[in-house]
């Protein structure tokens, strides 16, 4: 049986470990202010009030076979609860056998009980710390970045964006195009990026003068720059609301603008590549079209006149051409329609008949009207329209769209036909000469509409800081208000050489309920189980390690802050 795991699974596990910490529920405290629905954990037990009230003053809560916890409030069992509350420790102040080169960390039982029992200190891991993350690709001259097609083996391909940095503004940019025809031969190929895009317009792509076409993304938000920014990864972020105040012009307010205007034009058409021909001889683009022609005279009032299914025109170029097969296209009413007829009347003068279908024709108002190569497009959308443009070589270049349509999930067929140069040849084989395309279709909702997935979003940094001495204030076991050093900044303790993430720590306090204060003491710390101080302390050898990383010494003062960051790939 053949499959696959996609990526919107491995960005969907990244977003629900990123949310996990997001909903953790809070845990029983004596003497705390409820209110019905409150969601409480004890014990490793979930419970909801079912009533408005205070928590007993004292007591352990409540339990399965004891709703209430002594007060008059009660509570609801529902079921076994999964705290997700995450610590950073450090730990291992000695020395490994080489500390220039510490050993590789192990995933056993064993080590995971070495890994806690050597630890000096927790600190909390809070929401605001953690960020989904994708690999960092600064925008450089002289690299091919990879374009975005809706077919490509990953829907999203790790070198189809970049990031700028213009005046400490970090943008992000996502490569729609890397085809340039580079001169007048006969190949069209992905080139080397060399202009930086640097647009921040919320709707439109920007072409560059290299052949790259870029959507703007979003901005970093200076805040997250300062926190996640790396010179390995950067934060993501999709928006899902726009809390009231935020202005326009923040990052967020002008991420929330590209969002929703890529919804609006969700399922379309927007880019049309140009291939390389049936028989792989490097011919890209065909070979023998007739030039575009562009009118500015047409329409009402004009020399020119576009009605119904007749196009009157004046100053026809090589008017003697067979023009049967390409389009007249209307810029100014949007209208595309196919020639079927092409008289020459001499002097320039051009009788031109189109096929209409169904419809009226042109409306005959337009002043900027185009001849060139038409490209027909089938499949399950509509609203569709492009032209060839034709230069240097008689070949076309770029396929300029007029409309992108909607409702495109799939194509059938795409080909630019004229008379003179099918599709097909008369035995029913791709025509060499003729110009081969692949329509490329947005993603669900639109270029720029979700960031996380559309740049595979699926990994996770947690940023944390260690602040020189990290104090904390509580009450210890006495109810005495008490301020201790949690990290050691003094004496042989005051280094680590290994980091660790830890999940649902407990507290060495009586009963031993799951940590939940910001900071806590290690069993490594100096001040480790110091008589009536059980509060700053964690249950030695409690909590699921899921994260060590084993590191040469990092040795801390009063006056040092360390910045500490992990990322997790899923």
């Amino acid at each position: 049986m053949a499959a696959i795991i996609t990526n919107k699974l491995r960005i969907f596990n990244a977003q629900e470990f990123l949310q996990s910490i997001n909903r953790s529920a809070p845990v029983w405290r004596a003497g705390q202010n409820y209110n019905l629905g409150d969601v409480i954990v004890n014990n490793e037990n979930l419970f909801i009030a079912l009533v408005a009230g205070t928590s007993a003053a004292e007591g352990t809560g409540p339990t399965p076979t004891s709703l209430s916890d002594g007060s008059t409030l009660v509570w609801k069992h529902q079921g076994l609860a999964v705290y997700n509350n995450l610590y950073m420790a450090i730990a291992k102040h000695t020395p490994w056998v080489n500390d220039a080169n510490p050993p590789t960390p192990q995933d056993s039982i064993g080590y995971g009980y070495e890994t806690k029992a050597e630890s000096l200190a927790f600190k909390k891991i809070n929401y605001a710390d953690m960020t989904l993350a994708i690999p960092r690709i600064n925008w450089t001259s002289g690299r091919v970045y990879t374009m975005y097609e809706h077919d490509s083996p990953e829907e999203i391909i790790p070198n189809g964006y970049v990031i700028t940095e213009t005046s400490n503004q970090y943008n992000v940019y996502k490569c729609i195009n890397n085809q340039r025809f580079v001169d007048d031969a006969t190949t069209g190929i992905a080139v080397a990026s060399t202009v930086k895009p640097t647009t921040l317009s919320t709707t439109d792509f920007e072409s560059t003068s290299d052949g790259y076409i870029w959507k703007y993304m979003y901005s970093i938000k200076l805040a997250d720059a300062l926190k996640f920014l790396t010179k390995d990864y950067i934060p993501i972020d999709t928006i899902i609301y726009m809390p009231t105040g935020v202005l326009n012009s923040t990052a967020q307010g002008v991420q929330w603008q590209v969002q929703t205007a890529a919804a609006q034009v969700a399922n379309q058409i927007e880019h049309v590549k140009i291939l390389e021909n049936e028989i792989g001889n490097g011919l890209t683009g065909g070979i023998g079209y007739h030039s575009n022609i562009n009118f500015s005279n047409a329409g009402s009032g004009g020399a020119s006149t576009l009605s119904g299914n007749t196009a009157t025109l004046v100053g026809v170029p090589n008017a003697s051409l067979d023009y049967i097969g390409y389009h007249i296209i209307d810029l100014d009413n949007n209208e595309n329609l196919e020639i079927t007829g092409w008289v020459d009347n001499g002097g320039g003068n051009v009788t031109a008949t189109v096929d209409i279908g169904t419809g009226s024709g042109f409306s005959g108002t337009g002043t900027n009207v185009i001849v060139a190569p038409g490209v027909t497009i089938s499949g399950n959308g509509s609203g569709f329209s492009a032209y060839g443009l034709v230069s240097g070589g008689n070949k076309i270049t770029e396929i300029v769209i007029t409309a992108a349509g909607q409702n495109w999930t799939h194509v059938d067929n795409a080909t630019i036909v004229t008379n003179h140069i099918p599709a097909f040849d008369s035995s029913g084989n791709p025509n060499v000469n003729a110009c081969k395309i692949k329509p490329i279709i947005s993603p669900d909702m639109g270029h720029g509409f979700d960031a996380i997935e559309e740049l595979a979003g699926y990994y996770c940094m947690i940023s944390m800081r260690l602040e020189y001495d990290e104090q904390a204030s509580r009450l210890d076991d006495q109810s005495v208000n008490k301020t201790k050093v949690m990290f050691p900044v003094t004496g042989a303790e005051a280094q680590f050489r290994q980091i660790a993430i830890v999940a649902d720590p407990q507290e060495a306090t009586s009963g031993n309920p799951p940590a939940t204060e910001e900071l806590y003491r290690g069993p490594k710390h100096p001040d480790f189980n110091t008589t009536d101080e059980s509060t700053f302390d964690v249950l030695t050898g409690s909590g699921k390690v899921l994260y060590v990383e084993n590191r040469q010494p990092v040795a801390r003062a009063v006056d040092q802050i360390e910045d500490i960051k992990v990322v997790f790939e899923f």
